[in-house]
């Protein structure tokens, strides 16, 4: 699954993700950030 891979792949390079970061992670997957 692309959208797996994709989170996977930017939790490598940052453990931690702010607010921000998982607005626009869920934007760019079609998810709310409560999923992310």
């Amino acid at each position: 699954n692309h959208q797996i891979f994709e989170l996977e792949k930017r939790f490598l390079y940052q453990k931690y993700l702010s607010p921000a970061d998982r607005d626009e992670i869920a934007g760019q997957l079609g998810l709310s950030n409560a999923q992310v």
